[in-house]
């Protein structure tokens, strides 16, 4: 019995060392993401941007965004999701390095569109990979896990921004950006790829061998077995696989939410939240910027409390709670505009 139970440990330990390299993906995915929230208060001063410039430069990551959204799927299919994960490393890195020495506003959105590449790749690839790499008892936890590292990365460039601001040095300030980028692409490379990559590329002598370092059980010949018959009935082609009707109403929920979550305006209020605190009466950028740390802060503590629920009481009744607070959260924001605006035509 207690063989069985060091055998467990050291399982675990190998899944939980793949699963933070790979959540450095999402760290870098959220910094990346958030990072122009603060940027554009010295950004625009720097380079004299009008409204509509500044509008540009942070929506230009959007169109990295869409970029990498039609591109990416297929690469990950062909080269593999730990190649991926590499290659997102490097853009995040040559990014980081070409915004931080952006001399004019055209080599800046630039940089700004590359990084968006890099975001939407490590949006979804480095999800995938855990998802298809850890257990399923676990699976649920460990995925949100990205999540967590997301919202960390989003934490972090507050701590950034103020060290930005104290010192004004852009090579010395940004050069530590580049860390998290190159840990990445360096560790991945000692780190297997996903079982159910490696089988739909018929390498299952492969495959079991990484099964068998990320499982309990010695014979993982079932769970290969499922894998290859999950795929056999894929291997009719995604259009017809997509309208099947049994999958009509999976389809619906699966697309719903994802709009739904992006719907709400979030990456609007990360990226702006602390020109919106400006706005809000908060006077110096220093103070507005620390007021949307707390936004980060609580997300972060939100994201640890989900992962400890998530294979406790199910993915649903913790959206149905996001679902209730985002409700609460958009009405308050609502009426303290209202009340903040009421205010200010009444002072003039």
């Amino acid at each position: 019995m207690k063989n069985n139970n060091k055998a467990k440990v050291e399982v675990k330990r190998f899944v939980y060392v793949a699963v933070g390299v790979a959540a450095l993906g999402g760290l870098l995915f959220g910094y990346d993401t958030g990072v122009i929230s603060g940027a554009i208060l010295v950004i625009t001063d720097q380079f004299s941007l009008a409204t509509t410039m500044e509008e540009i430069v942070v929506s230009a990551v959007l169109i990295g965004a869409v970029i990498g959204a039609v591109i990416g799927g297929a690469l990950a299919d062909r080269f593999g999701r730990r190649r991926l994960i590499i290659l997102a490393g490097i853009i995040f890195t040559g990014s980081a390095i070409g915004t931080a020495l952006a001399p004019t506003v055209t080599w800046l959105i630039t940089g700004r569109i590359v990084t968006g590449i890099a975001i939407v790749i490590a949006s979804f690839i480095s999800p995938m990979y855990i998802a298809e790499l850890v257990p399923a008892n676990v699976r649920g936890a460990l995925v949100a896990v990205n999540m967590l590292a997301i919202t960390t990365g989003i934490v972090l460039l507050t701590w950034w921004t103020m060290h930005y601001l104290a010192c004004r040095d852009g090579d010395i300030c940004l050069a530590w950006r580049q860390i998290p980028s190159i840990i990445l692409a360096i560790a991945m490379w000692r780190l297997p790829d996903s079982p159910r990559w490696l089988i739909s590329k018929f390498k299952v002598e492969q495959a079991k061998r990484v099964l068998q370092c990320v499982r309990t059980e010695s014979d993982v010949s079932p769970e290969i077995r499922d894998i290859q018959q999950s795929m056999a009935k894929q291997s009719s082609g995604w259009k017809t696989e997509l309208f099947r009707p049994s999958l009509r109403m999976p389809l619906i929920v699966g697309v719903g939410l994802s709009v739904f979550q992006q719907i709400t305006g979030i990456n609007t209020v990360i990226y702006y939240a602390p020109t919106i605190f400006e706005f809000a009466g908060f006077k110096t950028a220093g103070s507005a910027i620390l007021a949307g740390a707390v936004l980060g802060i609580v997300m972060w503590f939100v994201h640890v409390l989900a992962i400890f629920l998530m294979d406790r009481i199910g993915r649903r009744p913790l959206l149905l709670i996001g679902v209730a607070g985002q409700i609460i959260g958009l009405a308050t924001l609502v009426l303290l505009s209202s009340f903040i605006n009421y205010r200010v035509s009444l002072a003039i």
